[in-house]
C-alpha cells in the first residue's frame, strides 16, 4: 500500500511540475556468432577494455591454430599473418589480448612471447628471462594503452618457469619472493592479470605445486609492494594442525584495480576431534571469490558459483558452474542477484531464448567483458563449438550476426554456375580460410564462379534478412 501511495504522490507531483514519468527503457543487445566457416572450431580468449575487439584462434583440420582479431563494431574478422611470410595466415601463433585501439595484440609466435602490430602485420618477439633463454610461453595480458604486458615463460622439459612483466617491450624483473607463503621454494610462478593503468598485478607463486603451496598475491608496481592474498585462509589447519589445501586459482582484476575475482579451491575438515579425529574427513570444492584490495578482505560464494572469470567496473561478476566439465553454464551476479546468463540477457537486453540463438543447450564459459559490462564474449564449450558475443544493438552488422535461417532460399551448383532459389538480397562466397571471394547485392538468379576451384562456402541473405550457408565444390 505504501508503494502505491508513494507512486500516486509522485504522479501528482510530476503533473504539478509539468513533468512526465517514464519507465527506464530496456537496453537492447544482440548476439553475434564468430564465422568459423572453413575451420573446425573457433575460440575467443579476451575482449578489449572498450569492448570493440575480441581476439582468439580458430582450429584448422590439420590441428593448426590460426589467431584472429574480431571487430565487434563492424563484425569483421581478420586473421593474423605469418612472421616469415606475411602473405599467409599465421598458423603457429596465438592472440590472447588486445589494446583499446586494436593496434597491438599480445600472444605468442612459435610458442614464444610476442606482440603483433595489426597496422604493419608484423610480429615482435619479447625478451626472455636469463634463466630460460630457450623457454616457451606467452604474453597473456596487455594494458589498454599497450604499455605493459604480463605472461609466463617456462622450461619445456622440467616445466619450471617464471612470471614475466614487460614494460615498453622490455623485460622488467619485479623480484618476486623465491619462497612461497608456506616456506617452500618457488619453482614456477605466474601473473594472472593486470589493472588497466598497469599498476596492480595479481598472480600466484608455486601455482601448480601440490599440496597446499600455491600462493596468491598482489603486486603494486609504483610502490614495489608485494602482498599475499588472504594468507590466514590459505593457512587453515585441521584439529591436529595439518594444513588443509586452500588455494587460489585463476584470477582477474576489475579495470580500476579495486577488486579481484576468481576461483578458490577450499578444503574443509568435517570430522570429529580427539579420539574421533580423522585426517581424511575432509571435503573440497571450488567456489567463486572476490577480494577487496583496499580492505584486504576475501569473500567466497558457495553454491552454484564455482568460478568467476570476469568482473566489470560496476562490480558485476561473470562466472560458470560445472567447472570440471567442458559443458558449462554461465551466470551473472549483479547487485547481489544471481541469474543464469540466458535469464540475465533476457531481462537486461531483451534477448529471447539465448540457447536457441546460439544453438547449444548450455551457455558456455565467459572469456571476457568490457569495462562497462556492455559487451560480453563467450565460448560455447571447452571441447569445441563456437565463439559468440553479446553486444549493444546499435553495434555491429555483418556475416556473423544471428538471423533466422529459411528453406525458401537456397543455392545449388551446375558446372561452375551457382543457381539461386528464392528472393535473394545478397550473396557472398568464401574460401575455406574465410577469405571473401565474391559479394553481390540483388544478384541475378545465377552467378558464375569461373575463376575459382575447390571448396567454397556460399552465404545467402534473403529479402527478410534470413540467412543460409551452403558448401559447394567447384571442379
Amino acid at each position: 500500500m505504501k508503494k502505491c501511495l508513494l507512486r500516486e504522490a509522485c504522479l501528482i507531483l510530476a503533473v504539478l511540475l509539468g513533468l512526465s514519468m517514464q519507465s527506464t527503457a530496456q537496453t537492447k543487445a544482440k548476439v553475434l556468432i564468430f564465422n568459423s566457416i572453413g575451420y573446425t572450431e573457433s575460440r575467443v580468449w579476451s575482449v578489449s577494455d572498450n569492448g570493440i575487439y575480441a581476439v582468439g584462434s580458430s582450429a584448422g583440420e590439420d590441428a593448426s591454430l590460426y589467431p584472429f582479431v574480431w571487430n565487434l563494431q563492424d563484425n569483421t574478422q581478420y586473421f593474423l599473418k605469418d612472421k616469415e611470410d606475411p602473405t599467409q595466415n599465421c598458423l603457429i601463433g596465438d592472440a590472447q589480448d588486445i589494446t583499446d585501439d586494436g593496434k597491438i595484440i599480445a600472444g605468442s609466435y612459435n610458442s614464444r612471447p610476442a606482440l603483433y602490430n595489426t597496422e604493419t602485420d608484423t610480429w615482435t618477439m619479447l625478451p626472455l628471462p636469463a634463466e630460460y633463454p630457450n623457454g616457451i610461453g606467452m604474453c597473456a595480458k596487455i594494458t589498454p594503452d599497450g604499455k605493459s604486458g604480463i605472461g609466463l615463460v617456462f622450461d619445456g622439459e622440467t616445466y619450471f618457469g617464471t612470471a614475466c612483466y614487460w614494460r615498453d617491450g622490455e623485460l622488467v624483473d619485479l623480484n618476486l619472493p623465491k619462497t612461497n607463503m608456506f616456506g617452500g621454494n618457488v619453482n614456477i610462478s605466474r601473473y594472472d592479470d593486470i589493472s588497466a593503468d598497469g599498476n596492480l598485478i595479481v598472480g600466484r607463486l608455486s601455482y601448480n605445486e601440490i599440496p597446499a603451496s600455491s600462493s596468491g598475491f598482489i603486486y603494486k608496481v609504483d610502490t614495489k609492494e608485494f602482498k599475499y592474498i588472504a594468507e590466514d585462509i590459505m593457512k587453515t589447519v585441521d584439529p591436529a594442525g595439518n594444513l588443509l589445501d586452500n588455494h587460489l586459482e585463476e584470477m582477474v582484476i576489475s579495470a580500476d584495480g579495486k577488486t579481484i575475482a576468481g576461483v578458490l579451491y577450499e578444503e574443509t575438515y568435517i570430522g570429529g576431534e580427539g579420539e574421533n579425529y580423522d585426517m581424511f574427513a575432509t571435503q573440497a570444492h571450488n567456489t567463486g571469490f572476490t577480494y577487496d584490495v583496499a580492505q584486504d578482505k576475501l569473500t567466497s560464494y558457495k553454491g552454484a558459483q564455482e568460478a568467476f572469470f570476469a568482473i566489470d567496473q560496476n562490480g558485476t561478476l561473470y562466472g560458470v558452474d560445472n567447472l570440471l566439465s567442458p559443458f558449462r553454464d554461465a551466470f551473472v551476479i549483479k547487485d547481489g542477484k544471481f541469474s543464469r546468463l540466458a535469464e540475465y540477457v533476457q531481462n537486461e537486453y531483451g534477448i529471447e531464448d539465448l540457447q536457441s540463438t546460439v544453438g547449444y543447450d548450455f551457455s558456455g564459459t565467459v572469456a571476457g567483458v568490457s569495462t562497462d559490462g556492455s559487451v560480453m564474449v563467450y565460448n560455447s564449450s571447452l571441447s569445441g563449438g563456437l565463439a559468440y558475443a553479446i553486444v549493444p544493438e546499435n553495434q555491429a552488422t555483418g556475416i556473423g550476426q544471428v538471423l533466422p535461417t529459411s528453406d525458401d532460399i537456397d543455392a545449388y551448383l551446375q558446372g561452375r554456375t551457382i543457381y539461386l532459389k528464392g528472393e535473394i538480397r545478397s550473396i557472398a562466397v568464401y574460401s575455406p580460410l574465410g577469405v571473401k571471394l565474391l559479394e553481390k547485392t540483388a544478384p541475378a538468379q545465377q552467378v558464375e564462379l569461373t575463376p575459382y576451384e575447390g571448396v567454397v562456402f556460399v552465404q545467402l541473405t534473403g529479402k527478410q534478412g534470413q540467412k543460409t550457408v551452403r558448401k559447394l565444390i567447384l571442379k
